[in-house]
């Protein structure tokens, strides 16, 4: 999963997330590696779950949502464990734009077509330069900082809070499918122009409300060269 957690997130061409139901933990970071995230209208909720499960972030997954969230919203989205419908998740940085149910696919490419108009050789220079804090962080402290998670995903005391989380869940009324998140990377010979589609504003901030799954730690692959695999 980290795996491609790097290959998307480190992707030299454009990439817009369209994204039509639930992204939760996993699904929530992967949506973060895009360039731009588009989400239909009521049609799912967005949020990074892991500390309800009691498990901490893998360091490139966290690097990823501290990339991609609002610095003052950061806190609030790890250590809380929640969810946010689209509205709220617009309201708070979580998406870029929503789209009206059946125009998601529509809107997306209008926005990656967009982007790949833009010359590629610049786009990738600026996106690299946009991402470099990233680079840095996980080739100073990436590893290390594996291996702590590690530590704790293995230990017999968080078996016991996943096990409990589980119950937790089970018990729940299911709210619907998983996230399908389409990533449309694209380059600038591929598409021509084409106008927006006009999305609507976000209103007040949704309730919010908890609904996990969890993703499996993976270490990072890598970026500089000089930071390998953990355990």
């Amino acid at each position: 999963l980290h795996k491609l957690y790097d290959t998307v997130f480190y992707h030299p061409k454009p990439v817009v997330a369209a994204i039509n139901g639930h992204a939760i933990a996993g699904g929530c970071v992967l949506a973060c590696c895009a360039d731009r995230r588009i989400m239909t209208r009521e049609g799912g909720r967005i949020g990074v779950t892991e500390l309800l499960v009691g498990v901490p972030f893998p360091a490139l997954a966290f690097e990823i949502v501290r990339y991609a969230v609002p610095p003052r919203y950061l806190s609030e989205f790890t250590l809380s464990g929640a969810t946010y419908a689209t509205d709220a998740a617009l309201q708070r940085g979580w998406i870029d734009e929503v789209a009206e149910p059946g125009e998601l696919i529509e809107d997306a490419i209008a926005v990656a077509q967009e982007l790949a108009l833009l010359s590629p050789a610049a786009f990738a220079q600026t996106k690299m330069q946009i991402r470099q804090a990233v680079t840095e962080r996980m080739a100073q402290s990436g590893e290390a900082t594996d291996k702590a998670v590690t530590a704790i995903w293995t230990a017999p005391e968080t078996l016991h809070y996943i096990r409990d989380y589980v119950a937790r869940t089970l018990k729940k009324k299911s709210v619907g499918p998983r996230a399908l998140i389409a990533l449309f990377p694209l380059r600038g010979s591929e598409l021509g122009s084409s106008r927006r589609r006009g999305l609507t504003p976000a209103p007040a901030p949704a309730s919010v409300r908890q609904w996990p799954p969890l993703f499996p730690l993976r270490s990072w692959s890598g970026r500089s060269g000089s930071y390998r695999s953990c355990p």
